[in-house]
This record gives C-alpha cells, structure tokens and sequence, in this order.
C-alpha cells in the first residue's frame, strides 16, 4: 500500500502521533503554514527515515483497527 493511501487511513489522533513522529526522526522536513496546517517534505526522506516512518504509519493503521472480539 502507497504511503499516501496509509496517511489517509489514519484518524486524526493517528495523524498526530505520525506528525510528532515524524517531528523527532526529521524535523526538518515540517513546515507550519497558516490555519493549523503544516507541510510534510516527504522528499527529504531518506530510505532508512522513509521505512521507519512508513512502518511507523503501519503500527498505528494496525492499532486503530476495532476490536473484533464480540461481548458476552
């Protein structure tokens, strides 16, 4: 699955501990802009930062999934 469609997926609790992940592996790569918005450099990403990242994201789609398990 592409990075783009990851980032999609996640709730806005997710998208926040990706940003702040993001924040202590690249800081450099954010930028704030006006009206709460901030841009992500994904360019800057090398491969290793890319991976961490990406599987980061991939933690996070995993642990927002519901339960499954039915009350009894």
């Amino acid at each position: 699955m592409e990075l783009v469609d990851k980032v999609k997926r996640l709730t806005n609790e997710g998208l926040t501990k990706m940003v702040e992940h993001i924040q202590s592996v690249l800081p450099g790569s954010i930028t704030d802009l006006e009206n709460d918005k901030i841009q992500i450099k994904v360019d800057e990403f090398d491969k290793v930062a890319f991976g961490k990242i990406s599987d980061f994201i991939d933690e996070l789609l995993i642990n927002d999934q519901p339960s499954k398990r039915q009350r009894t």
